[in-house]
């Protein structure tokens, strides 16, 4: 990854399927977003977690800032359980 600012080209194309896991099951939550959470969004978390090291994240969070809201409790929206996943 780049420093903060930078950019790097790369050397072979990475397919963004190689990013998913391998069980594509997905749930699909209420569209929430940063405010003022009027975007209509639809998200899909996979059920699966994808693995990645401590490492890796901090690398992550040093090059791209913080752009969400934090953590909300649920309370009535409802959550989808997609068993086909995208």
């Amino acid at each position: 990854m780049p420093p903060a600012g930078e950019t790097a080209e790369l050397a072979d194309s990475i397919p963004p399927i190689f990013c998913l896991p391998t069980g594509r099951t997905c749930v699909t939550p209420g569209p929430s977003t940063t405010p003022p959470c009027t975007e209509g969004v639809q998200w899909i978390v996979m059920t699966t977690p994808v693995q990645a090291s401590a490492e890796q994240l901090d690398e992550f969070r040093s090059v791209i800032e913080q752009n969400a809201r934090p953590l909300q409790e649920q309370g009535s929206r409802s959550v989808l359980l997609d068993s086909e996943g995208p």
